[in-house]
């Protein structure tokens, strides 16, 4: 009786009813203007198969005119060119591209730096004056022959232009933040706010203002109202979640799968997607510290660690909980995802570290990397042992298998492409560190996985280790 409460509250719900099933909206030129649809083959391929369509709300295509370079080098309006072409142009730049809670635009037309110059503040390509700014810190609007455009969102009144001391909030800058690195993401044809309540997405040449239901109060009332009438769904062994509801979440996530920018990875355009979809897609990504939507499995000791009742510790820690505790409004059904009371509330004073100890661990078999890596493996005697204890510490790009006792990699190794491969293989005798050289090596290259992440075991007995996140 809770399912069809909550389905019927869903499909009351305009929004939100064309996520979950949209077989009623008909195909018409009044739809078409009003409606995005997706269809698209499920990439959740652990939770949805089959063709899952799914039709977002525009609240604006930017399909107006937009501004042309004249040959006086000011900016010029022009029917030869669209709003969409500037916003494709100004993404170029996204150190200084931002899209706000408020689903505004502000870009910068020309390719601009930060100059090493603080007098001076913001510099061109070239290396002369950026137009973008009046002065070290203040926007030039088109309109006093600047280069900044500030595209206001149709419908409503909230229109602060960012000022420099904002800079961090740029798309740009934002993926690069070390809290939300590899975990806010965005491509050439999909952003979405901050707030995660409005999507950028690009179809064509066209980009569209999309609605985003999924973040606001209205889903959050239907979700806790699942939390209350429909316990037997709505606990960890269903993954907080009673069919409609785990069905518009999931045709949700996937219908805003993007690729990485810089190798095609696969990735969730919300980066809180992965908390929802599944108990082991929350797992990896708290454990893993990167979005994506495959990851390598994690041992079954640290699966049991992570699923200590009675709040599994992947909703508590990890950055798709960070980003869901701090970034996402108390508006937002995320805030309370698997917890009734509240994520701040009942994560608050909860341990999140794991002690996994035991005779075969996985994870110091075999570790997987995208990008620099930092690994530090202690593994294979007790700490309170008298004897030499082996420290292996690894950088490089490319995967490299790290056995708990076997062969390394030689200091000055090289990869297939060239790139690095440091391994040095030492002894601790006391707080005094001695290099050992002509240990036996190999290398095993291998595609890139997933982002950097820095993993740390130090011992606690002679067969296991303890494992820390950073």
């Amino acid at each position: 009786m809770a399912t069809e409460s909550i389905k019927q509250s869903i499909n009351n719900n305009i929004f939100l009813k064309n996520i979950l099933d949209n077989s009623n909206l008909v195909d018409s030129d009044l739809n078409n203007k009003y409606w995005f649809t997706e269809s698209k083959t499920s990439e959740l391929e652990d939770v949805l198969t089959g063709t899952q369509k799914t039709s977002f709300f525009i609240v604006k295509k930017y399909d107006d005119d937009g501004y042309k370079l004249n040959d006086d080098g000011s900016y010029v309006l022009s029917n030869t060119v669209t709003l969409s072409d500037n916003i494709t142009a100004g993404l170029q730049n996204s150190r200084y591209f931002f899209f706000d809670d408020y689903g505004n635009i502000q870009l910068c037309l020309e390719d601009c730096t930060v100059s090493t110059d603080s007098s001076i503040g913001h510099t061109s390509s070239t290396g002369g004056e950026c137009k973008c700014f009046r002065s070290a810190g203040i926007y030039k609007d088109i309109s006093e022959g600047g280069t900044m455009m500030f595209i206001k969102h149709p419908l409503n009144n909230k229109t602060r232009i960012k000022e420099d001391s904002a800079l961090e909030k740029s798309i740009g800058a934002k993926v690069r933040t070390p809290d939300l690195a590899n975990q806010y993401v965005y491509d050439d044809k999909h952003i979405i706010s901050p707030n995660l309540k409005w999507i950028l997405r690009k179809r064509e040449n066209f980009w569209y203002l999309l609605y985003n239901p999924m973040h606001r109060t209205d889903f959050k009332e239907i979700y806790q109202s699942a939390q209350n009438s429909d316990a037997e769904n709505m606990d960890n062994g269903d993954w907080y979640a009673n069919v409609p509801i785990k069905s518009t979440l999931q045709k949700y996530c996937n219908s805003f799968i993007i690729s990485d920018l810089g190798d095609s990875t696969k990735q969730l355009l919300d980066p809180t997607c992965n908390q929802v979809i599944s108990s082991d897609q929350c797992l990896r990504n708290s454990f893993y510290q990167v979005n994506l939507i495959k990851y390598m499995n994690v041992p079954e000791t640290l699966r049991a660690a992570y699923n200590t009742p009675p709040l599994p510790l992947c909703l508590c820690s990890g950055k798709g909980s960070e980003y869901a505790r701090s970034d996402v409004g108390s508006e937002s059904f995320i805030r309370y995802f698997g917890a009734p009371g509240g994520i701040n509330n009942d994560c608050g004073g909860r341990s999140t570290s794991i002690s996994v100890c035991n005779i075969n661990i996985d994870a110091a078999h075999s570790v997987q990397t995208k990008g620099g890596v930092n690994i530090q493996n202690s593994c294979g005697n007790d700490v309170t042992a008298t004897r030499l204890r082996p420290i292996i510490t690894l950088k490089g790009p490319r995967l490299i298998r790290l056995p708990q006792y076997g062969q390394f990699v030689d200091p000055g190794h090289e990869s297939s492409d060239g790139s690095p491969v440091i391994v040095s293989y030492e002894l601790k005798e006391g707080n005094q560190y001695t290099e050992v050289e002509g240990i036996d090596t190999t290398f095993v290259g291998a595609e890139f996985v997933f982002y950097a992440v820095l993993i740390t075991k130090n011992c606690c007995n002679p067969f296991g280790c303890r494992l820390t996140r950073p």
